[in-house]
């Protein structure tokens, strides 16, 4: 099967999503076709900060043109070259720092998976670990075995423990917690009002705003973790 990509849809989760979908027991067998590292991908993510020629190839494998695939990417801005300073990447529009897309340290909203089965590129971004649609958190664990929940793995939306995480329930967001997700999201286009797109948080980062989101956080409860904006493995200070 050689589905396209969804709109919003992350590279690493259309690349688990095909696995499923062609009975493979990992991804490593279409990325052996393209010519992909396996190991480099699970653990560097190079390729998904970057334009590789072995882009085309997967391509090709998956009846695609080009461009739909390179819209997965989180490619350099080419800022260091403009303007002296650490390269910054394009996360839909947004130009972030690259230590703020986290593609390796996946999340997931039940309730979204549940309504159409890919994983959001928005749950990519360090800063988002609520669902703004449905008003929960997303989740990083494992509710049944506790494991953390793989990037690179065999099925979107089961552990290898056999739990379905569409099954799950989502914890709800207090309206304090709301408050906080709402802070982020009024840069963005990703709300309810404009729930296909992430866009932007370059400007709260350039005007030195993003300070403030972590104030209105700290100030509303202890940063924690698996709190609402959040945790250890997701974000570095």
């Amino acid at each position: 099967m050689r589905p396209k990509p969804e709109k919003g849809e992350s590279f690493i989760g259309y690349v688990v999503r095909l696995t499923e979908l062609n009975g493979y027991d990992t991804p490593s067998w279409i990325l052996s076709l393209c010519g992909i590292d396996y190991m480099e991908l699970r653990w560097k993510f190079t390729f998904v900060f970057s334009l590789s020629d072995k882009l085309r190839n997967l391509a090709e494998l998956t009846e695609n043109p080009i461009t739909n695939l390179t819209s997965l990417l989180y490619l350099p801005t080419g800022s260091r070259e403009r303007y002296g300073i650490e390269d910054e990447y394009n996360f839909n529009g947004a130009f972030l720092n690259r230590s703020i897309i986290r593609p390796h340290c996946p999340k997931i909203c039940p309730k979204c998976l549940k309504e159409s089965a890919y994983a959001r590129r928005v749950w990519d971004c360090s800063l988002v670990t609520a669902c703004p649609i449905h008003e929960c958190k997303l989740i990083d664990v494992c509710p049944k075995c506790k494991s953390r929940i793989r990037c690179v793995r065999n099925r979107l939306s089961v552990c290898s423990c056999g739990c379905d995480w569409r099954e799950t329930g989502a914890e709800l967001l207090s309206q304090e917690e709301l408050a906080v997700i709402n802070s982020i999201l009024k840069h963005t286009q990703y709300s309810k009002t404009g729930r296909r797109t992430f866009i932007s948080f370059s400007r709260a980062i350039r005007k030195g705003k993003a300070d403030s989101i972590l104030v209105t956080a700290s100030s509303v409860r202890p940063l924690q973790k698996n709190s609402v904006l959040f945790t250890n493995t997701c974000i570095e200070t």
